[in-house]
C-alpha cells in the first residue's frame, strides 16, 4: 500500500467507527473514537508502505493520537475505563510475539470484534461497562457490532489468502472453501434470525439482517473484485449497518 492509500483508508476506518459511535446517541466520545481509530490503523499499516514513507505515517499517527487524547479529556471515568480495556486488548494482539492475539487464527477476528465493540458501541455508552447488558437496547446493537466486525474481519483474512496468498494461519485458511463459506453463511444467519426473532431493538435488528446480506454477498463475489476494491467494500459494511440503522429510526419513530 502506499502512503496515500494507508492515510486515507484510515481516516475512512476512522468515520466508519466514529459513525457506529454515534448510533446510540450524540456524545462526546465522536471525536475521540474518529482520531483514535485512524491513528492506530495508520500506525498497525505503516510497514506495509514504502521504507520512506514509514517515518512520515508514524508521525501523522502520533499527532493524531495526540488529538485524541485531547478529545479523551472530554471522557467521563466510565468511557476511559473502557478505552483502557480496549486498549489492552489492543497491546495484547500487536505486542511483537508469538503469544499475540493476531497470531491465532480464532483470537484474532475475536479480539478485533471486541475492540470494535468497546471503542464504539462502548465508549459511546456512557455508563459503566459492567452495566451494559442491563440496557437491552444498546447492549443489542453492542452484539451486532461485535457479530459484524467478527465476520468482516474474517473477509479481510480471506482476502488476503485470495490476494496475497497470506502465510498467516487464519480461519479462512485453514478450513476448505466449501466449509469456510458454509460455516459463516450458517452464523450470519443464524445471528441475525436470533436478533430479529428475539431483539427489543427493531431498527437495529433489521440493520444488522441488512449488513449481514451484505456481508454474505462480499465472501460469495469478492474473487471478482480486485485487492483495493475489496478492501473498500468491506468496511462499508460499516456504513450498511449504520445507514439502515438511522433510516429506519426516522421511518420508525
Amino acid at each position: 500500500m502506499t502512503r496515500r492509500q494507508i492515510f486515507i483508508h484510515s481516516l475512512f476506518l476512522g468515520l466508519c467507527a466514529a459513525f457506529l459511535s454515534a448510533l446510540t446517541e450524540p456524545n462526546s466520545a465522536i471525536p475521540f473514537t474518529f482520531f483514535s481509530t485512524a491513528s492506530i490503523y495508520i500506525f498497525l499499516r505503516r510497514n506495509l508502505a514504502s521504507s520512506k514513507a514509514l517515518v512520515s505515517l508514524s508521525i501523522i499517527s502520533l499527532l493524531l493520537m495526540i488529538i485524541a487524547f485531547g478529545a479523551g479529556m472530554a471522557l467521563s471515568k466510565e468511557q476511559i475505563t473502557t478505552v483502557i480495556i480496549a486498549g489492552i486488548i489492543l497491546t495484547l494482539y500487536v505486542i511483537p510475539s508469538k503469544w499475540a492475539l493476531r497470531n491465532h487464527p480464532l483470537l484474532k477476528p475475536l479480539s478485533i470484534a471486541l475492540c470494535w465493540s468497546l471503542m464504539t458501541v462502548g465508549v459511546a455508552f456512557d455508563n459503566s461497562l459492567f452495566f451494559l447488558p442491563n440496557d437491552h437496547s444498546v447492549f443489542e446493537i453492542f452484539l451486532q457490532i461485535f457479530f459484524l466486525t467478527f465476520s468482516l474481519s474474517l473477509l479481510y483474512d480471506y482476502r488476503d489468502v485470495i490476494f496475497i496468498k497470506n502465510q498467516e494461519s487464519t480461519l479462512p485458511k485453514i478450513f476448505s472453501e466449501k466449509k469456510f463459506y458454509s460455516a459463516i453463511w450458517i452464523a450470519l444467519v443464524a445471528s441475525f434470525m436470533g436478533f430479529i426473532l428475539f431483539g427489543e431493538n427493531t431498527s437495529a435488528s433489521m440493520a444488522y439482517f441488512t449488513a449481514s446480506i451484505y456481508t454474505l454477498f462480499l465472501f460469495k463475489k469478492i474473487k471478482t473484485f480486485s485487492y483495493a476494491r475489496a478492501t473498500w467494500l468491506t468496511d462499508v459494511g460499516f456504513i450498511v449497518y449504520g445507514l439502515t440503522y438511522f433510516g429506519l429510526n426516522k421511518l420508525l419513530f
